[in-house]
């Protein structure tokens, strides 16, 4: 099994420890593309397990991103909301001055590009998510918009295969009013709960048959992104059934 087979063939079970640790579906890929640089880098001759070792990387990987983040939220909230200087802000935190105003210096990119600076742990993931997936069958768009942040996005791929919006749609109300649509016209799909990647996910099914697959990202208590995809051609990598939701 040469790397890259032996990379994917994990991925998945990866995928699903670095979003139980992170609760971020972006920041999970970020933690597995950081294990395939270093499994990618690293001696074949040096590991003997090859799933224990990529376990093993993701997981401390993982581990950095969470006390980077803690480190990164307290240097900003010092410096912008206590007005430290760099110099007390480094003798608390326990860095360098250089290190410190370069924590701060990311949270405002962070902050400018959008990123959440918080994400809901796995439970609460789960938990909007399934109460999303009940609202979103009855069409019921004032519960839709009561989950939603009030600028939401919705995006859709259909890979040109499928119809699907072509480009995203903006704000909870028109979303609200886009599923109240679907289940008014009749044109609602039996849907369960599962896995895709490792990340809880809605599977809506057309009698046995795939339909699409939906997953939600989650900023400070409500739900920021949905992603639905429709593309035939990527639906069936790594869904799992709603079997493993059975524990929630």
């Amino acid at each position: 099994m040469n790397t890259e087979t032996a990379f994917q063939t994990h991925r998945p079970r990866l995928m699903a420890l670095a979003y139980r640790l992170l609760g971020s579906r972006s920041d999970a890929e970020d933690v597995v593309q950081d294990a395939w640089l270093r499994w990618s880098g690293a001696d074949p001759a040096s590991v003997r397990d090859a799933e224990a070792w990529l376990v093993t990387t993701t997981t401390r990987l993982g581990l950095d991103r969470l006390r980077a983040a803690r480190r990164e939220r307290a240097a900003f909230l010092l410096k912008e909301a206590f007005e430290h200087d760099y110099r007390q802000i480094a003798e608390l935190l326990g860095h360098s001055e250089a290190n410190c105003r370069q924590l701060v210096h990311r949270a405002k990119q962070r902050l400018q590009t959008g990123r959440p600076r918080f994400n809901a742990d796995a439970a609460q993931h789960r938990q909007l998510l399934a109460r999303f997936m009940d609202a979103s069958q009855r069409g019921d768009s004032e519960a839709i918009q009561a989950l939603l942040q009030a600028n939401a996005r919705l995006v859709s791929d259909g890979g040109g295969v499928v119809t699907a919006a072509v480009r995203p749609l903006l704000g909870a109300e028109r979303i609200g009013r886009l599923f109240w649509a679907i289940a008014r016209r009749g044109l609602g799909h039996t849907a369960q709960l599962g896995w895709v990647n490792g990340e809880p996910a809605i599977l809506r099914l057309d009698g046995e048959r795939l339909h699409s697959v939906t997953t939600i990202e989650v900023v400070e208590g409500r739900i920021a992104n949905v992603y639905s995809v429709l593309n035939p051609e990527k639906l069936h990598r790594g869904v799992t059934n709603a079997d493993a939701m059975a524990s929630w």
